[in-house]
């Protein structure tokens, strides 16, 4: 019988509904029965027919089908089915005499309708939104709240995983003056619920909310729609990559896509968002609000108080020298060094401009041991948005984002020197700029290359592509190929040319870098074992490995043997016997890892199992190393003998200790097959070696 023809979206519906009735009862009075709704709401493919009843005795039902809450004057239901072919909003109040009315029920008919993403459906009386005096739309600037049902559809699930009263706020502040605006929906206790019962996102561990934004894409509104969900990614997603960077110490919001529909009308995409505020830190630390502090840009108290964090900036105002690593120790002690340092790394390799004199926001446990991190968020002013001196969406890669992290002269946004005074602090500690450089080295050589990063906008593509062109018809005037898809490559060029300038930023910020370097890394042989670098891992399946690091700048490497192989030493005689040390290069360098398989003759070993331990060089000429993993306390002995059992050199007396890092002078033994035998109170084992002349 009703029938509309406004579409809506198959994976999420949202409806929004205010609640005040303007209906009297007696105090006390019963309530009468909720309506009952023979089919509910969902997606359907075809007309779907719904009757409706209620269980209190001639009660008499009236609906609304514009989004507002029923009231005794609104259409009578007679009995006869309602009839949808299309996108509907029904809402339904059950009347008898001497009882209250009966609590609004809400189901929302989604025939007819095709979307590749989730949607929200938002109902409402149309005043809460868009009243010339008191609708959240058109006051945006107030701080104004509009109450509204919430119904969430998903594709594996035929009816609403959840269906509640939530409160409605507008979100955001220079996006907040676009004609699709940001929504902050929250859960109240007051409105039935105090959380919404429903894991959100998929991969995080959580199986309700109290809040949420379905964000409209912020500043980038209609350019690529996805801009802060696909920077975010970069990091966060690294499924595509399995384990060859060490995780990112990053605190960031999950997301998923959807689009909304306001009383029945196609509102366009809006992205579902954590709302990162003192609910997230609850939420992921487990932490009750009286227990820490949370703090945004200057000062700006969301969470506890600024005591703590005033401390640490006045400290910061009043002392220089950290230079010094015992100093900077102290300042190590207050902030969580890994988290700020990835923090940093990656808004300078985004070229964030919007950053740090804003979207900066702290957070600390209040206990001795707590420590000051870092929120990740409102990425929307990266791969060449806007640049203050640059103009709009230019995709430009120059501007040297660490030079402006570094500059101490400015009071002004992007970046205030309160904003950069702790950076400034940090990077006087030449371990710092030595961390910072290779961490970001590291992740321009995976995470961010720009093959990767390429691919990565292309997976966006493919995701938003099925609804971008209907988002364009509705918001900018249907010019999708010639806009958004224009706008992508813009961003792509950005990912290809940004490596070389953050790596130029670097060679003029840190006194130590010399130049460029590559560095290669293999295994010898293949299969025996595999070499890290810093924070980058390697399978020995992707050995050989290289990557581009700075010259003069100490650069950790790590070597891993296999199971079955010993790790013997480096290609580099100046690197030592550690397996685990640093190198500085000096230009284009390949380094091997050495790796020896076990080849051990014991006896007498008493039932004991010996540490594994490696001989190298082997064959020998001057020297030969030991290294091994004995117990540093135990009493050993070692001697060379030849093929007959003839003891050549020797016998040593050494402690466990002087066992692990031996090093025998073999100058005056001739070219030929040596043993190395070493002994202790519980056996002995016998390793040969060769010795060439």
């Amino acid at each position: 019988m009703q029938s509309f023809m406004n579409m809506i979206s198959r994976f999420f519906t949202i409806i929004l509904i205010p609640i005040s009735t303007g209906i009297a009862f007696s105090q006390g009075a019963a309530i009468t029965d909720p309506v009952q709704f023979s089919t509910p709401g969902g997606v359907y493919t075809g007309t779907v027919n719904i009757s409706l009843a209620c269980s209190t005795p001639d009660a008499a039902i009236r609906y609304t089908l514009d989004g507002r809450e029923p009231d005794s004057s609104a259409a009578l239901y007679d009995g006869i089915p309602f009839q949808f072919d299309s996108i509907a909003v029904l809402r339904a109040r059950a009347f008898a005499t001497g009882s209250a009315p009966s609590q609004v029920t809400t189901h929302s008919y989604l025939a007819g309708v095709e979307h590749t993403f989730p949607v929200v459906s938002l109902v409402f009386d149309p005043a809460a939104f868009f009243d010339a005096d008191t609708g959240i739309y058109v006051k945006y600037l107030d701080d104004l709240t509009a109450v509204a049902n919430i119904e969430m559809f998903v594709p594996e699930a035929n009816d609403a995983v959840f269906n509640q009263l939530v409160a409605v706020e507008i979100q955001g502040s220079a996006s907040a003056s676009q004609p699709q605006k940001s929504l902050e929906i929250s859960a109240k206790g007051s409105l039935g619920n105090p959380t919404i019962a429903y894991p959100l996102f998929p991969e995080l561990p959580f199986e309700s909310y109290r809040r949420f934004v379905l964000r409209n894409g912020g500043q980038d509104w209609c350019v690529l729609q996805f801009r802060d969900e696909f920077a975010s990614g970069l990091l966060t997603d690294r499924s595509d990559m399995g384990d060859i960077l060490a995780a990112p110490a990053l605190y960031t919001q999950a997301w998923r896509p959807a689009v909304l529909y306001l009383n029945g009308k196609y509102w366009g995409i809006h992205n579902i968002r954590e709302r990162m505020n003192r609910f997230y830190v609850q939420q992921h630390f487990n932490w009750s609000s009286d227990t820490f502090d949370l703090v945004d840009n200057f000062g700006s108290v969301s969470n506890g108080d600024i005591v703590a964090w005033n401390d640490l900036f006045g400290y910061l105002s009043q002392t220089s020298g950290f230079d010094n690593d015992s100093l900077f120790k102290t300042l190590e002690r207050q902030i969580d060094a890994r988290n700020f340092l990835d923090y940093c790394v990656f808004n300078i390799y985004l070229e964030n401009e919007d950053w740090p004199g804003n979207n900066v926001r702290r957070f600390r446990q209040r206990s001795p041991e707590g420590k000051w991190r870092w929120m990740t968020y409102d990425l929307d002013f990266t791969f060449g948005l806007f640049q203050q001196y640059g103009g709009w969406n230019t995709g430009d890669a120059s501007p040297d984002a660490l030079a402006r992290l570094l500059d101490d002269t400015s009071q002004v946004w992007p970046n205030p020197d309160w904003a950069t005074l702790l950076f400034r602090r940090c990077w006087q500690n030449a371990g710092f700029r030595r961390d910072f450089a290779n961490r970001l080295a590291d992740m321009l050589n995976t995470a961010f290359l720009p093959a990767r990063v390429s691919e990565r906008l292309d997976v966006f593509r493919t995701l938003y592509q099925p609804e971008i062109s209907r988002h364009y018809e509705r918001w900018w005037f249907g010019n999708y190929d010639s806009y958004w898809l224009a706008n992508i490559e813009t961003t792509r060029q950005f990912a290809f040319d940004r490596p070389d300038y953050v790596r130029q930023e670097i060679l003029k910020a840190v006194p130590e870098a010399l130049g460029l370097a590559e560095l290669e890394i293999k295994a010898n042989p293949p299969g025996g074992g595999r070499v890290e670098v810093n924070t980058v891992s390697p399978t020995a399946a992707q050995l050989p490995w290289s990557g581009i690091y700075f010259a003069g700048v100490s650069l950790p490497v790590r070597a891993i043997a296999n199971p079955g192989y010993l790790f013997t030493g480096w290609s580099e005689p100046g690197l030592g016997a550690d397996d685990s040390t640093s190198i500085v290069l000096a230009g284009n360098t390949t380094l091997i890892a050495n790796f020896e398989k076990e080849d051990t003759v014991t006896t007498h070993t008493a039932n004991m199992e010996w540490p594994a331990f490696g001989i190298y060089p082997n064959p020998a000429d001057k020297s030969l190393t030991v290294r091994g993993n004995f117990a540093e306390n135990a009493e050993m002995s070692a001697r060379i003998t030849d093929g007959f059992g003839r003891q050549i050199a020797g016998p040593w007396r050494l402690t466990g200790r002087e066992m692990n890092h031996l090093s025998l002078d073999l100058s005056g033994l001739p070219g030929g097959i040596y043993f190395l035998k070493i002994e202790s109170a519980n056996g002995a084992v016998t390793r040969k070696f060769m010795v060439l002349r």
